[in-house]
């Protein structure tokens, strides 16, 4: 069986592979890039837009 997973991340690809191994015989899985829409890296508080609290 083959699957395609949505992460380049080999540590991702890995731990999805022995989880799949668990339940299924003889499975390949691929990475592939996607768009998550997410920034890949996380915004400083000083950047966000936090209402003050008085």
């Amino acid at each position: 069986m083959i699957v395609l997973i949505g992460t380049k991340n080999e540590t991702k690809i890995k731990g999805a592979k022995c989880a799949l191994d668990k339940y299924f015989n003889d499975v390949e899985l691929i990475g592939v890039d996607v768009s998550s829409g997410v920034a890949s890296q996380q915004l400083l508080m000083k950047y966000m837009k936090v209402p003050k609290i008085e």
